[in-house]
């Protein structure tokens, strides 16, 4: 007869087979169908049929081809058993956002067709590309009249910003809006129905209104922007000078400013559209955003996306705990025009729900609760934020995040906030190292308290590329912080080892800008510096160090002022305490079998290992990939012949896989990482340095 205790151990086995099952692969293609066995031969036809009978420790295999749909896991992993998503045998996969438009297309007028499309996603937030480019919603004027130009940044900036202004005047205490220029037409009303998007006075951020009519040399308007609408001759005549330079606004959302290629406009179910070849649509490949959502992890734990590309949509992370975006590349991740607070994410009220359009994620990618990685991937073309982080202890290594924040909100590349429907749960905490992050609307990083003074735990950020901030927006930094507390007086956040240039704000900016009431932040052994073309280098303001309450500590840090060498002119002796590798370790346009293997150079056989960063910190990553099965055994050794650290990570499957050291007891100098494979040794050289 079976013990008590058998019987015990006999539930507990049951338990665990019914919660974890053996762990299954399930295969998806465009060609199967949602009634098969989801194995190679038979694959299902949709990813979200093998989402929703996956158990912890299974993994989804898809075949090549573009996805149209959003994907919300049944459940989630647990630690050790992820559920993991990713491409079958390297094979290109795609989860878009956006649906194909019927090729009926019917000529409007010239060069401008028209087709049937039944839906919108809402004012100003429609997205239409033609052969996977964005094409413009039309705006109005096309060219600059006396407005502000484009600055010259370091890498191309998408087409979705805002290339072209007028001279709008606002008036305090009226509701009219004149520009005697580009608002010369006769017919009453002619722009009533547009939308406005314009700088105005202090310029923090674009603002917005509705077009509620319209004579020849003004507009006149309704439903602003309420945080924050800044008339031209408000307050402050000493700032007069800065103020009159800044009035630049344009129209949108009109089949009036349909005039030139490249653009389109929708309106009762009809998009009509001039291609950017003045083609006919019919022979091209035209599709408009229909879903916000590629992946919906909200309140979900342990799940990995690894090697897919996102198009014309976003993946949610709100409350989600220790998931995984790997090898990742996510464009045109969020897109609006009209907004009712340019600050926090809320654009479409003042009050944050789990209904609002930042909890949805419409404005940027959100990553909420602990622990959670992005890691090797591309976040690129967002109106909003690239990252909006809420959470706790985000790591963002070895990923490029540029063109943000194009409508020029607060939102920017990284954008870390406390979470506004939890406002005491503990926020920050968060690594950002070895990035290139560029191209923001305003701050590339900013780090923002919901109106009060917020605390965070201490961040780190380091090892990174950070450049070209405020191409838009005014009062920023490409490091900007208001109201916080970065952590405390006996761990204060560090912002260490990056190469920081250029933000091109005309007032009150610097290139490190810890604003009013920021507490407890430390910059050391950075590389600061304005380009000789910026012509906006705020007398050498690299570092702001006027606001109150001048906490902020500084040292060991190289400043430049009208440097023309760019990062590749930088010597040995730019660097404080010696060279230090920065930035992610691919391109922009990489193509390789998922930006996860980008990182791996170096190749022994059909074996590439790579040890990353090099020199390292606290950390280091082992990445190797195998072409069969195996159980690897990692080790670390001194110069005198001594192992220190040993990582056995179990029996691994062909493919790439990466392996983290916690490095921190190892003094600075020099070491051999070892791989031990099939009785192989591989070996790289690996540098501590602090």
């Amino acid at each position: 007869m079976y013990s008590k205790l058998n019987y015990l151990l006999l539930f507990v086995l049951c338990q665990t087979i019914l919660c974890f099952g053996t762990s299954h692969k399930y295969y998806v293609s465009g060609a199967g169908n949602n009634n098969n066995s989801g194995s190679l031969e038979n694959p299902f036809q949709t990813i979200q049929k093998a989402a929703s009978i996956m158990v912890p420790g299974d993994t989804c295999q898809i075949r090549a081809g573009i996805y149209r749909e959003t994907i919300k896991p049944n459940q989630s992993g647990v630690s050790g058993n992820l559920i993991v998503f990713m491409p079958y045998s390297c094979e290109k996969v795609i989860v878009s956002g956006a649906d194909l438009l019927a090729d009926s297309w019917a000529n409007y007028k010239g060069n401008i067709y028209k087709t049937y499309m039944p839906w919108t996603m809402g004012l100003g937030k429609d997205q239409v590309f033609v052969d996977g480019n964005p094409e413009i919603q039309a705006r109005h004027p096309n060219a600059r009249s006396k407005a502000m130009a484009m600055p010259p940044v370091t890498e191309p900036l998408s087409p979705l910003w805002p290339m072209a202004f007028g001279r709008f005047q606002v008036t305090m205490g009226s509701n009219t809006i004149t520009n005697p220029n580009d608002l010369n037409q006769d017919q009453k009303d002619y722009w009533k129905g547009a939308l406005y998007l314009g700088f105005h006075k202090w310029s923090w951020c674009m603002q917005t209104a509705d077009v509620t009519g319209s004579s020849k040399g003004q507009i006149t308007f309704a439903n602003r922007t309420k945080t924050w609408w800044f008339p031209d001759d408000a307050d402050a005549p000493d700032y007069r000078f800065m103020f009159d330079s800044i009035q630049d606004g344009y129209l949108t959302n009109h089949i009036h400013a349909l005039d030139q290629a490249g653009e389109w406009h929708w309106q009762k179910d009809t998009l009509y559209l001039w291609t950017s070849t003045s083609a006919n649509p019919s022979n091209l490949k035209v599709e408009a955003k229909k879903r916000q959502l590629a992946f919906d992890l909200r309140n979900l734990d342990f799940i990995e996306i690894k090697n897919i590309d996102v198009f014309c949509a976003s993946v949610n992370l709100y409350n989600s705990n220790n998931c995984i975006l790997n090898g990742c590349r996510l464009s045109y991740i969020s897109h609006f025009q009209k907004w009712d607070s340019a600050r926090d994410g809320l654009i479409d009220g003042p009050t944050a729900t789990l209904s609002s359009a930042l909890y949805k994620g419409e404005v940027g990618i959100i990553v909420g609760g602990i622990g959670n990685t992005i890691k090797n991937s591309i976040v690129e073309y967002s109106s909003g934020a690239g990252l909006y982080l809420n959470g706790n202890n985000t790591t963002v290594t070895n990923c490029i995040v540029h063109d943000c924040g194009y409508t020029s909100t607060y939102l920017g590349c990284i954008y870390i906030f406390n979470n506004m429907l939890s406002p005491t749960k503990v926020t920050g905490g968060h690594v950002i190292t070895h990035c290139d992050l560029f191209n923001a609307g305003r701050a590339v990083i900013s780090v923002f308290g919901n109106q009060t003074q917020t605390s965070f735990d201490a961040m780190e950020i380091s090892y990174n590329r950070i450049h070209d901030g405020c191409i838009l927006g005014n009062d920023g930094g490409l490091f900007n912080s208001w109201s916080v507390n970065l952590g405390s007086a006996n761990k204060k956040t560090q912002i260490h080892h990056n190469l920081i240039w250029d933000q091109w704000g005309q007032f009150w900016a610097g290139l490190v800008y810890p604003d009013n009431n920021t507490w407890f932040m430390e910059a050391h052994h950075n590389v600061l510096w304005y380009s000789a073309k910026n012509v906006y280098d705020l007398k050498g303001r690299l570092f702001w160090k006027a606001n109150l309450p001048n906490d902020c500590t500084y040292h060991d840090n190289k400043e430049k002022n009208n440097y023309a060498n760019g990062v590749n002119g930088l010597t040995a002796s730019d660097y404080p305490g010696g060279y230090f590798e920065t930035g992610a370790s691919f391109k922009v346009s990489s193509s390789d079998c998922g930006l996860a293997t980008t990182s791996v150079s170096s190749e022994i056989g059909n074996n590439k290992f790579k040890v990353y960063p090099n020199p390292a910190n606290s950390w280091a990553d082992v990445i190797y990939s195998l072409n069969k099965t195996g159980n690897p055994r990692i080790s670390v050794w001194n110069l005198s012949g001594e192992e220190l650290l040993v990582a056995v990570p179990g029996n691994q499957e062909t493919g790439l896989h990466q392996t983290r050291l916690n490095i921190n007891r190892l003094s600075n100098g020099i070491y051999w990482v070892k791989l031990n494979l099939w009785n192989e040794l591989m070996t790289q050289k690996l540098i501590v340095c602090r």
